[in-house]
């Protein structure tokens, strides 16, 4: 039997509906994740389990894994199961995985997305129009896909330039840029140019640059003679239709296009990674998931390294398929409710009915729904207590309600931020009166909006009077030259590095030292030791930092019910808490901006 070494689209759109589809529960009621579970996996056992040796799927929301499960047979002699760390061959993902790899390289100005293809590979074929590593990524440079049995090489090549020698040479299927045409053997050379640019293997810079940092673990290059317990065995069919070991082949020549293996777990940790800024830039996502345009202006509903399209209802969805010997592939990106599908299989031509990827698709949908509107009416009622502090004599926010205090770094400053969207008016008076009162930057607090402008190493902090207004005292924090010392002890300032950090890896030691002083009610530095509480901020900073981190470790459990539970009737959120949950304290200006900034940055799913 022949099939496409890619799932036709239109099962592809009805993979969004699979997470998407079925009616929606009264506005009341909680979505049940159990049963969601359980319906989709009654379908993965009965419509797609038996037609092949081993099957495996993972679901996440908003970041979230919340379903991973194998079935069936990782050997078939052996009788060893499919787990959720059984290595599958992902085919054509591939390109989705090199695309984050080569967007990281424009970011950094190391690859030039126009340029003639032979500013890069100076030996490749002059073919008479301009080839460019964009029209590469997007199926547009005219350079022919696989012929006959050409998926099943098995010659291995040193590198991406070295597999060249297969195509360069062969005419073009269309002029580039005029015509889009499916090709794995333009991202090897999108690959060798790469290479050339980096002076580095590609493989090498994909595992420091992609795989380590958003902590794919169980993602590696297809390399033959490699010894691997978690990697499953790859099958296809005999003349008689039953499973058999299928034939041996070496992917040295496609990495970037269609040689990697993965688990679906990492699958949609990668999809989730891009469904904000953080991880990649926004302009890199812009890249990624626009549909990129023939020469005579008609859109390819391709990206690069991804499709674009929309599901049954209209709504955007971002995917690939992957085909290769013994093994197919699906991942599927759904932006608007932050749902991230993956499954993979052993075999070379298992599918699925589109009407039960549809419903699939739908099974998930209310989460993210349920969480997003439960966030939206907290940081509502978070603003109101905001808005009603308003002195209308300063222009400022006091501490807290009948507070003489008022602080304009950090509590103005960040109510300013918060209120920026929602309130302008309010906003812009604060920040008027911030600029009045002539307050300089505290060097920490603006460290969530990229404004600090040395906030690494730490420095100490000093709390200065500004001026008294009658009984009101306007206060500021101010930065010194002083270093600060031992500041790795404390939760907070470990999170505020996470964030400040511009490397990925350092960032994500700050954010692991933090999450090692949880105890399972919340953030044990020495500060709580000493006044025997547990501030809500710090809350609040583990979720921002999460956030902006794309693939940090999970967040411990229950931080975000926590976090909820300190919302007070006023709208604002208790500074502190103890042991018991028991809020200790008053709402006040800064633990409710924080609260707000985090309870937008990612919302934990609701039911989870």
């Amino acid at each position: 039997m022949t099939y496409s070494s890619t799932l036709p689209s239109r099962l592809i759109i009805a993979l969004v509906a699979l997470l998407f589809s079925l009616p929606l529960p009264a506005a009341e009621a909680q979505p049940n994740l159990t049963n969601a579970i359980a319906q989709a996996r009654a379908i993965i056992q009965k419509e797609l389990a038996p037609k092949v040796p081993g099957v495996s799927v993972a679901v996440a929301i908003d970041g979230k894994v919340v379903w991973s499960e194998g079935f069936g047979y990782a050997d078939l002699e052996a009788k060893k199961p499919v787990t959720t760390e059984t290595k599958f061959r992902i085919g054509s993902i591939s390109k989705s995985l090199t695309s984050v790899g080569f967007a990281l390289m424009v970011e950094r100005g190391q690859i030039d997305l126009d340029a003639p293809i032979q500013k890069y590979v100076p030996d490749f074929p002059d073919k008479g129009a301009l080839i460019t590593t964009r029209m590469l990524g997007g199926h547009l440079s005219g350079i022919r896909h696989y012929v006959g049995f050409e998926n099943r090489r098995n010659q291995p090549y040193t590198n991406s330039h070295a597999a060249l020698t297969i195509f360069q040479n062969d005419p073009l299927v269309a002029p580039p840029g005029t015509k889009y045409h499916y090709t794995t053997y333009g991202w090897t050379l999108l690959s060798a140019a790469m290479e050339s640019a980096l002076q580095q293997d590609f493989v090498s810079y994909m595992d420091k640059n992609v795989l380590q940092p958003l902590d794919l673990k169980h993602t590696r290059a297809d390399q033959k003679g490699v010894v691997d317990p978690h990697c499953t065995k790859f099958y296809s069919d005999n003349l008689l239709g039953k499973f058999t070991t299928a034939p041996e082949v070496d992917s040295s020549y496609k990495w970037a296009g269609g040689g990697y293996l993965s688990t679906p777990e990492d699958l949609v940790r990668l999809g989730s990674a891009l469904l904000q800024p953080g991880f990649l830039k926004a302009s890199s996502l812009k890249l990624l998931f626009t549909p990129q345009k023939t020469s005579d202006g008609k859109p390819t509903n391709y990206g690069l390294g991804w499709s674009i399209g929309k599901d049954a209802e209209g709504h955007r969805i971002y995917w690939h398929t992957g085909g290769s010997t013994g093994g197919k592939s699906v991942l599927l990106l759904h932006p608007e409710t932050k749902t991230v599908f993956a499954l993979v299989s052993n075999h070379s031509t298992p599918t699925l009915p589109k009407k039960d990827w549809e419903t699939i698709t739908e099974l998930f949908a209310p989460f993210y729904t349920a969480a997003k509107s439960t966030h939206t009416n907290a940081t509502t009622k978070g603003r109101q207590f905001l808005v009603n502090l308003m002195d209308d004599e300063l222009g400022l926010l006091p501490e807290f309600r009948n507070a003489k205090v008022y602080w304009l770094y950090h509590d103005n400053y960040l109510a300013a931020k918060v209120l920026n969207t929602s309130h302008p008016a309010v906003a812009k008076r604060i920040r008027d009166s911030i600029t009045r009162e002539g307050s300089t930057k505290s060097g920490k607090i603006e460290i969530l909006f990229g404004e600090s402008e040395q906030p690494l190493p730490f420095r100490q902090y000093q709390l200065t009077d500004v001026r008294r207004a009658g009984e009101k005292l306007i206060r500021t924090e101010i930065v010194t030259p002083t270093l600060m010392k031992g500041w790795e002890q404390y939760a907070d300032l470990l999170l505020f590095a996470s964030l400040a950090e511009t490397n990925r890896t350092t960032a994500r030691q700050h954010y692991d030292a933090a999450l090692q002083l949880w105890d399972g009610q919340g953030f044990l530095d020495p500060a709580a030791k000493s006044s025997h509480r547990y501030a809500t901020y710090k809350l609040a900073l583990a979720l921002i930092a999460h956030s902006r981190l794309s693939q940090a470790p999970e967040l411990p459990a229950g931080l975000t019910d926590r976090l909820l539970s300190l919302q007070a009737d006023s709208g604002g959120w208790i500074t502190d808490y103890d042991a018991t949950g028991k809020p200790i304290g008053f709402a006040n200006v800064e633990t409710t901006s924080l609260c707000i900034l985090a309870l937008e940055a990612r919302p934990t799913p609701a039911g989870l």
